[in-house]
């Protein structure tokens, strides 16, 4: 078995346009690896199986692009997960795609619903440190699948947490749409 990261190779413009065809009769997640992220996966067999079953994996880092250039003289186009959420929110999701954000403030869930006229958002608000406790990831899990299908869920609640989350809604089966492990400006 290969230890190497499977990087979709995607500037921002193709990677929105495999994000806006994916549709909500199927679950897949995307994750944004910058360096930490390929730190922990070489050295977390856990975090590497979370990388190894998402759906798209975006380069997140123009640093690892350009050491990926020099040392194993590959290029990879970078598309910030920063960057691809900002892109969905303003000419992907229409208004009455059902969305969930994962993590946030309601006052922040609130002016995404204001700024973007996000009708159907579902905010989803776990306590700090509940990946450590069964019962509120169970919790989150099960809001999450409630508001299935989605069109996006954006996964707000930093690594290796959002991609935890992500990897335990595909393997539950029950959620329809794309999670987002990226992140917001």
């Amino acid at each position: 078995m290969t230890n190497a990261l499977n990087i979709d190779d995607y500037d921002l413009g193709q990677a929105r346009e495999v994000v806006a065809a994916f549709g909500s009769e199927r679950y897949g997640y995307v994750v944004t690896p910058n360096v930490d992220h390929v730190i922990r996966y070489h050295e977390d067999h856990q975090f590497g199986a979370l990388y190894r079953y998402a759906t798209v994996v975006l380069l997140d880092s123009r640093f690892l692009a350009r050491l990926l250039s020099i040392v194993k003289r590959q290029k990879f186009r970078v598309c910030l997960g920063s960057d691809l959420t900002g892109e969905v929110l303003r000419s992907v999701i229409k208004s009455d795609d059902i969305t969930v954000l994962v993590g946030g403030t309601a006052a922040q869930a609130q002016e995404l619903r204001t700024q973007f006229s996000l009708k159907s958002l579902v905010h989803v608000d776990p306590p700090m440190s509940f990946i450590a406790d069964p019962d509120a990831v169970e919790a989150c899990l099960l809001e999450i699948e409630g508001a299935s299908p989605f069109r996006f869920c954006f996964l707000a609640i930093g690594s290796p947490q959002q991609e935890v989350i992500a990897y335990k809604l595909q393997q539950r089966g029950i959620a329809r749409g794309l999670a987002l492990c990226g992140g917001f400006d």
